[in-house]
């Protein structure tokens, strides 16, 4: 039986999530796991992951990691990572995200040069700056394989020359596929609902949300924009909406319980990131036959098809994202035909059941490499 260690820092949003998904499925018969983690942004939910992980017989070990870059902060959790893997014999090293992908696979090298290093980013954000590249650049020497959540996050990958081609897997990233009747949706008050699920967070450029939905009230529409989802930017976005005079038009709810129950209200769903690896509020909204209005970036260009599931656009351009929903509003046969196909394409390559199967073929690729 191999052992096998997952490594995360960031344990909000998607990539807990993914993690999560990950743990409840995979073959514990074929790898004993561990999992390392740190909970400086934890929340009630990832806390009652934890509760069934132990029960399933995954080891839980805690190692404080922050988000920001900190010497102090950083060298610590280096340290505790290196003594971690020194004392505890393994096979694999899969790393999610940023911090604990550098932390972990540097450690892991210099602690035991045997074992496989996986790196899975979930977005690299290339357009922060040039020292990010540079780091994730010298970490690649670090590493055995890094997986893609999308082809096109592949691509890029490669294209920024991160890691040469053969040491790049893309596996698409996949959601527990609802039953058509499945939650219940929150009330309405009659008009068209478009509505975004995510994090109020600068690369989810909620300012194009709110601008188009201002086009839209122009133009006459009776139409309803809701935002779901907490972030740093939640009191801004509510204070622009103020000053805009859009309160009627503009919804900024922040985090409610039941976000999927506020998705199957919506008649449309609208993404507006700047950048993305996968983007599950659109996988869930296709799969509740909702058609999607989103940015055209690395990660959501693979989920959507353009024409048949919905409508992509060029990030930023509020203009475009307006009149892509205008369309929607005016056909109601549109809104239909591209919600069912959109069910039918998560169906088909988006399902979390495919994504851990491939995932434990990465696992056996880089062993029998070994």
């Amino acid at each position: 039986m191999k052992h096998l260690i997952i490594v995360l820092e960031s344990t909000l949003g998607g990539t807990r999530k993914y993690c999560a998904d990950l743990l409840q499925r995979i073959d514990l018969a074929s790898y004993r796991v561990t999992y390392i983690y740190a909970t400086a942004r934890a929340d009630k939910s990832f806390f009652a992951d934890l509760a069934w992980m132990r029960q399933r017989g995954i080891t839980l070990v805690e190692i404080p990691m922050v988000r920001e870059v900190s010497l102090r902060a950083d060298l610590r959790a280096f340290v505790a990572l290196f003594r971690y893997f020194r004392a505890h014999p393994y096979d694999i090293v899969h790393a999610h995200s940023s911090k604990a992908g550098f932390l972990s696979r540097l450690a892991s090298k210099l602690a035991r040069p045997s074992a496989r290093t996986i790196y899975q980013p979930h977005m690299m954000a290339f357009q922060i700056s040039r020292w990010y590249l540079h780091l994730e650049r010298f970490a690649a020497l670090f590493t055995d394989l890094v997986i893609a959540d999308s082809a096109s996050e592949r691509r890029a990958i490669i294209e920024h020359g991160i890691v040469p081609r053969g040491k790049v897997r893309a596996v698409n990233a996949g959601i527990d596929v609802p039953s058509s009747d499945e939650g219940v949706a929150q009330p309405g008050d009659g008009r068209f609902t478009v509505g975004a699920v995510a994090r109020l967070t600068y690369p989810k450029d909620p300012d194009t949300f709110i601008t188009a939905a201002s086009i839209l009230a122009s133009r006459g529409h009776r139409v309803r924009f809701v935002w779901v989802g907490d972030g740093d930017l939640l009191e801004a976005c509510r204070t622009r909406v103020r000053e805009q005079q859009l309160e009627h038009v503009v919804e900024f709810l922040g985090w409610v319980p039941e976000a999927l129950g506020w998705m199957r209200s919506f008649d449309i769903l609208v993404h507006s990131s700047y950048y993305e690896s996968f983007g599950y509020s659109l996988a869930e909204a296709m799969s509740f036959r909702k058609p999607v209005v989103a940015s055209d970036v690395t990660g959501v260009s693979d989920l959507v098809e353009a024409g048949v599931t919905g409508f992509l656009f060029p990030a930023g351009d509020a203009v475009s994202m307006a009149g892509f929903v205008e369309r929607l509003l005016k056909d109601p046969t549109l809104v239909g035909s591209m919600g069912r196909a959109g069910r039918e394409r998560v169906e088909r390559l988006f399902t979390v059941e495919r994504m851990v199967v491939e995932i434990q073929a990465v696992y056996a690729e880089v062993q029998s490499d070994h």
